[in-house]
């Protein structure tokens, strides 16, 4: 088979693969794809589509093989560490996710989606300290009044009420805890694990000095703690 006759079939099977994506025929789509990265192996855009193919089709683990041989291809690839922390991931591998997205933040430090997904990963692992770290600082470079700006505050406003819910509680019943957090608060919430926005850290102190009644609060923190739309996250 000449250069020339390969070449126009690779083209012939994506624009193929492309219409039966569109037309919502993934698995068939699949095929067409394979058979055109089995013609010419060593083209990128060939192993990215495919990549991503195998896992919007949640076939992780070939989604992976495939992002490794990108790799190969192309060592500095941003797509193929991309699908592959989200492959990780789905496949309950928050470790490895997490590598392969330090990767990308090494490659790419001021995307704040790459913060972002960082602080999501270390706060499924209950790591809450860098999920704040990662959080923050994805709000901080994000573009003002952007997409990313919005789910790094969202993300960080739930974070803190989850936090938040449990320190009540202990508040509530340990009056030695209520005293150190109200003298030294970032220094406490982080002895015990925590990690809050300035924001909260402020509010949970008030509720430490008995600015606001932690009895009143159980169940209802909500009720009490700022409004999202007020709740900003000026760094």
């Amino acid at each position: 088979m000449t250069e020339s006759l390969s070449s126009r079939q690779v083209s012939r099977l994506r624009r193929r693969a492309e219409v039966l994506e569109e037309e919502g025929r993934s698995r068939e789509a699949l095929i067409c794809q394979q058979k055109a990265v089995a013609l010419d192996p060593n083209d990128p855009k060939g192993r990215e589509d495919l990549a991503q193919m195998y896992l919007e089709l949640s076939r992780y683990d070939e989604a992976i093989v495939e992002c490794k041989a990108l790799l190969r291809l192309a060592p500095k690839s941003l797509f193929a560490r991309d699908i592959m922390s989200v492959a990780y991931l789905q496949k309950g591998d928050t470790d490895r996710a997490l590598v392969v997205n330090d990767e990308l933040i090494r490659l790419s430090p001021y995307d704040p989606r790459n913060h972002f997904k960082r602080g999501i990963l270390c706060q499924q692992r209950g790591d809450w300290r860098s999920a704040m770290q990662s959080l923050m600082l994805a709000h901080r470079i994000a573009p003002v009044d952007s997409v990313e700006e919005e789910e790094a505050e969202e993300a960080i406003d739930a974070l803190d009420r989850h936090q938040i819910k449990q320190l009540v509680l202990l508040l509530s019943e340990d009056r030695s805890l209520q005293i150190r957090i109200a003298r030294e608060p970032e220094e406490t919430i982080t002895e015990r694990g925590y990690a809050l926005s300035p924001v909260a850290l402020n509010f949970i102190q008030q509720v430490a000095t008995g600015s606001v009644q932690s009895q009143v609060l159980i169940g209802k923190e909500n009720e009490y703690l700022p409004a999202q739309s007020r709740f900003r996250y000026y760094n």
